[in-house]
C-alpha cells in the first residue's frame, strides 16, 4: 500500500488502506470491521479511555492490506504495548506476527522480523509464513527465552533468509552478532543461528 508522509497510524493513512480493501472493511464508532469472503464480519472492538483504563485500553487500526493472499494487518495499540495481526479475508483466521510483515523475492513468504530491548509483548523475534496464510503450509514463529535481538538482513533465494543474532556472549555483558538463517528443507523452516555466509 502506500503510506501517506508522516504518521503511519494517522486516520489518513488507515483511509488509504480501507480504500486499497475495496469495501472489505468499515471504521466505525464500535472499532474496525472487516468483512470475510465467507459473510461474515470479524469485528476488532476498540475499548478506549487509555488515561483512565490504561489495563484495558485497546485501539485498533488497519495497518496495511495485502491483496495477493487476502490480508489485513491489523494493528492493537495498548497503553504501553501494542500488537499486530494478520487476519485471512477467506475465512477470518488472525496470527499474531512481530511486526508489519515484508515479502520474499516471488511474493511466496511474508516475514517479519522485531528486536526490541526493553519489555516485548512478545514483539521480539521474526515470523515467517505462507503469503496467502495457508494453515498447512510451513512457517515459523520464534520468540527467543533469553536476550536475542534479530535484524533481517536480506533473502538469498526464496528458500532462504539471512538474518543476524545479537547475543550476550557466554553470559557476560558483552555484546556479538552472529549470522544467522533460516532455511526451507523438505517443507519446513530451519533456523540456523550460527550460520556461515
Amino acid at each position: 500500500m502506500t503510506r501517506i508522509d508522516g504518521d503511519p497510524f494517522s486516520p489518513e493513512s488507515e483511509r488509504a488502506c480501507i480504500d486499497q480493501a475495496a469495501g472489505a472493511v468499515v471504521r466505525g464508532r464500535a472499532g474496525l470491521q472487516l468483512k470475510l469472503d465467507n459473510g461474515k464480519v470479524r469485528l476488532f472492538k476498540d475499548k478506549g479511555n487509555c488515561e483512565r483504563n490504561p489495563d484495558t485500553c485497546e485501539i485498533y487500526s488497519l495497518y496495511d492490506y495485502f491483496p495477493k493472499g487476502r490480508l489485513f494487518l491489523v494493528h492493537d495499540q495498548g497503553y504501553e504495548s501494542d500488537a499486530w495481526f494478520l487476519v485471512s479475508q477467506r475465512e477470518g483466521r488472525k496470527q499474531r506476527i512481530v511486526d508489519p510483515p515484508g515479502y520474499s523475492p516471488s511474493k511466496r513468504w511474508l516475514v517479519a522480523v522485531k528486536a526490541i530491548d526493553g519489555p516485548s509483548d512478545a514483539n521480539n523475534g521474526f515470523d515467517i509464513l505462507p503469503a496467502d496464510m495457508n494453515a498447512s503450509g510451513p512457517s515459523i514463529h520464534y520468540r527467543p527465552t533469553e536476550y536475542e535481538n534479530w535484524e533481517f538482513v536480506r533473502w538469498d533465494s526464496d528458500e532462504r533468509l539471512l538474518l543476524n543474532v545479537t547475543i550476550h556472549e557466554d553470559g557476560s555483558r558483552a555484546m556479538l552478532t552472529h549470522p544467522a538463517e533460516a532455511t526451507l528443507v523438505k517443507g519446513k523452516w530451519i533456523l540456523n543461528k550460527w550460520a556461515p555466509r
